[in-house]
């Protein structure tokens, strides 16, 4: 293929004159694709070369050449050549998680350009450098000070050019809020060190702008040329409250982290599929084009918009094309269903309801769903997504916390890891080496065996764990102990989730809610001691509220380690393939004008929480302003757009104190004098007797409109300064437009649409009144993983649908069938 995307076919004959046909290629829908061109070009060549020529290019030879059979050997040879480089749909699932990265794909067959259903036969896992399919999420500066990535660490730390305990993980968590100040200062630690100034070595590969694109933590947005002159000169938007990519060097890091993994995920697809001409996708400056690309990014299910906006930023810093936020708990139960359809006769799951337990290393995700129907797939959320940062590493810290309490001289520990080090070693770098050992040797454990974790140059003290160089003894009764510590959380938010479903059928109209089954897949199923202990309260939870009645509990076999932790990656690929997922618009936040009248102001909104943005937009007619010229006589406009994730009832009025609390997004624009040559000039309203005009009086708009994944807000001015009769602007009104990237304050792929319930965030105070005026009582909808029915009434109330009150099966006893769960790998 010819660079630029152009298809070049040679055709020859004798005539002495040359000439060219460009014809427009026209993708699957009939539309021009702009950039592709076909162009046929006529070349002179000897007679004695015609034959061989023509046999090269493929076009059948004629004894006499005419107009008419040199056209269509043309476009013969066109269309030809056109079949051979069709546009093929390339997905990626891509779990860049707290410990591992994971990713799959998908690579649609040759001619195939239109969504297909796509069975787990078709998805394939990625092979790291490390001939793996996961590899670790870490990242390091080597002795050069050079950053190095994923398994590029792992050989780094061979070859001695990498000490483990400078080694810098757990990036993930920290783009989340809730556990930001838990995680941050350990890694900010490393970066600020004065031995290495590491922070430093980061150059200008900077996050903020992108943050500011998707109007997070840079709160100003400049219009559209502005933004273009801003991104062609390499600067920033200009912003009192722009934040130094100082402050944010874990962003760079995870943007760098997640740009290397889908290069590398890229590189590994163009090996077994060279016709796709991606020789160079490991190169940050090749745009992976030609073909059609969609990347599923797996999110913990309960992240808030903000957490969000902070992956969308990494991810575009990272250059990530057309990529999508998928819930983790959703793609896990997705590729399962799918899994199940295909291997055995899965109609006895339809009306079946299953607890979700996606048990990563950093986060632990619960979702209860009721299955619908499968052909096509449709579930119903029956509970509030539950998500805690508590998953399974949470065992190295306390392997590290049960090993060096138990030290009796820790003077000694410290002076001899030094010596073997040649470097001062403190009790925080003894700890990381701790924790990096266990996760090696509780990766893929059968039980709570004893084992050796291998750290060199210990001193002997068996009391204290301490094995000289053979490194550190945990025994039986140790690892138990760290596993139990690693299980209670997690059995605890199962019981959180089993007493509040068993509490909603208790209420008065409420509906009764059967669980047939706990679904359990992650990191932290894979040892065989965790699971049989969540086994066991399992059980004991459902003696106590549920009387006697035992839920099936499935786990993947221990034998099928690989597929249990690339299957939330796998799923990410599956929900990308049905064009459904992806297509609703509901928003996590709402955002909004504010009308003032005396003291107060009147919420006037652009879109609410939870609703789905209109396509043909929202316009705001904003009052009559009169702002002052700037030093050549224009303007600086500044247009304010609150937003919030409470705010989103109908006819909501704020206080002043209410109004300084909320966010806002700036948007600036700059108008010339010309452009404003005709709107009116008065004087100062602080002066009005002045004679100086030096200001503007003028009426405008701003409407919010959705085009693609982003959001555009539009300025409109009338010329004269003044709207017409029905808000008319008149004749080349003053147009100004600012966009934000808008997929971290969508819902995420699989995520809960209407009705969603309140889950109970501690006991043992117990459930709240029933009587409660705040509490609603909502049943969710049905939906494509994402979407639903949007109720476009304005109603905050959902009616609870009476058909879905009772399950089908009136029998109190859980479904089970050990034969289905037995084909699909699960115990």
């Amino acid at each position: 293929m010819a660079p630029g995307g152009q298809i070049r076919a040679t055709v020859v004959h004798r005539p002495k004159t040359t000439g060219s046909h460009d014809v427009q290629d026209s993708s699957e829908d009939g539309a021009a694709t702009p950039g592709r061109q076909i162009r046929a070009t006529v070349v002179h060549l000897p007679k004695t070369n015609r034959s061989q020529a023509l046999r090269n290019s493929g076009v059948s030879k004629q004894k006499k050449p005419t107009t008419t059979t040199k056209a269509s050997s043309i476009i013969r040879a066109i269309e030809q050549l056109e079949g051979s480089f069709r546009r093929r749909t390339i997905l990626f699932g891509l779990d860049c998680g707290t410990e591992f990265i994971k990713a799959s794909y998908y690579v649609s067959t040759e001619n195939d350009t239109n969504d297909q259903p796509v069975s787990t036969k078709e998805v394939h896992t990625v092979n790291w450098p490390n001939n793996s399919p996961i590899v670790r999420a870490r990242a390091a500066f080597d002795n050069d000070g050079n950053l190095r990535l994923a398994s590029d660490v792992d050989s780094a730390v061979r070859d001695g050019k990498v000490q483990s305990c400078e080694t810098i993980g757990h990036l993930k968590p920290m783009l989340y809020e809730d556990r930001m100040k838990v995680e941050r200062s350990l890694v900010l630690d490393k970066l600020w060190d004065p031995r290495t100034a590491l922070v430093d070595a980061l150059g200008s590969f900077e996050i903020t702008p992108q943050l500011a694109a998707c109007g997070e933590t840079v709160p100003l947005l400049h219009d559209e040329d502005a933004s273009k002159d801003n991104r062609a000169q390499g600067s920033q938007p200009h912003s009192a409250g722009n934040t130094s990519p100082r402050e944010v060097p874990h962003f760079e890091i995870y943007a760098r982290l997640m740009g290397w993994a889908f290069r590398e995920a890229a590189s590994y697809v163009s090996t077994k599929h060279d016709d796709l001409n991606w020789q160079r996708a490991k190169d940050e400056n090749s745009p992976l084009a030609g073909h059609n690309v969609r990347v599923a990014l797996l999110v913990p299910s309960k992240s808030t918009v903000t957490s969000r906006e902070h992956v969308v930023a990494a991810a575009r810093a990272a250059g990530i094309p057309n990529f999508f936020l998928v819930r983790e708990a959703a793609a896990a139960l997705a590729c399962h269903l799918v899994r199940c359809l295909e291997n055995v006769n899965a109609e006895s799951l339809v009306g079946k309801t299953f607890i979700m337990l996606d048990w990563g290393a950093g986060s632990v995700d619960l979702e209860v769903w009721k299955i619908l129907s499968l052909s096509p797939l449709r579930v119903q959320a029956r509970y509030k997504t539950q998500s805690e940062w508590n998953g399974a590493r949470t065992a190295n810290t306390h392997a590290e916390k049960l090993v060096l309490n138990g030290v009796r001289d820790m003077e000694e520990l410290l002076d001899s890891m030094s010596l073997a080090r040649g470097r001062t070693v403190t009790q925080k770098d003894a700890g990381a080496e701790i924790r990096e050992e266990f996760e090696m040797e509780k990766r893929f454990p059968n039980g709570i065996e004893a084992r050796l974790l291998k750290i060199r140059g210990l001193p002997t003290d068996k009391d204290s764990r301490l094995h000289g160089d053979a490194g550190v003894r945990l025994d039986e009764d140790d690892n138990a102990f760290i596993q139990e510590s690693t299980t209670e959380p997690v059995s605890y938010a199962l019981y959180q989730c089993m007493h509040w479903l068993n509490f909603e059928a208790s209420k008065p109209q409420g509906s009764r809610i059967r669980i047939d089954g706990i679904v359990g897949t992650g990191g932290g199923v894979l040892n065989a001691y965790a699971r049989q202990k969540l086994r066991e309260d399992i059980e004991k939870h459902c003696h106590s509220l549920h009387q006697g009645i035992t839920i099936p509990v499935h786990f993947p076999e221990l034998s099928s380690t690989y597929a249990s932790l690339t299957q939330t990656a796998s799923g990410g690929v599956l929900l990308l393939a049905d064009g459904e997922s992806t297509s609703d618009r509901i928003v996590e936040r709402s955002y909004f004008s504010l009308r003032y009248k005396g003291n107060n102001a009147k919420v006037v909104y652009f879109v609410r929480k939870d609703h789905t943005l209109d396509a043909t937009g929202v316009k705001v007619m904003l009052d009559t302003r009169m702002l002052p010229q700037d030093e050549n006589e224009g303007l600086k406009l500044k247009e304010d757009v609150f937003y919030s994730e409470t705010i989103k009832k109908r006819g909501v009025s704020l206080d002043q104190q209410q109004i300084k609390d909320l966010d806002k997004l700036v948007i600036c624009h700059h108008l010339t004098k010309e452009e404003l040559r005709f709107i009116p000039q008065v004087s100062s309203p602080t002066n009005p007797w002045s004679t100086s005009r030096d200001y503007y009086k003028f009426q405008s708009s701003l409407e919010m409109t959705f085009e693609g994944q982003e959001a555009c807000f539009t300025t409109t001015i009338p010329r004269n300064g003044t709207f017409g009769y029905d808000e008319d602007p008149g004749d080349n009104p003053i147009v100004k437009k600012a966009r934000i990237d808008f997929r971290g304050i969508l819902r995420s792929v699989g995520a809960i649409v209407e009705g969603e319930k309140t889950a109970i965030d501690s006991f043992p105070e117990g459930p709240p009144s029933v009587d409660s005026e705040d509490e609603e009582a909502e049943e969710g909808e049905e939906y494509s993983w994402d979407s639903g029915d949007e109720d476009d009434s304005g109603e905050e109330d959902v009616d609870v649908d009476e058909d879905m009150e009772d399950d089908s099966d009136d029998s109190d006893e859980p479904w089970d069938d050990e034969e289905l769960w037995r084909h699909v790998g699960f115990s």
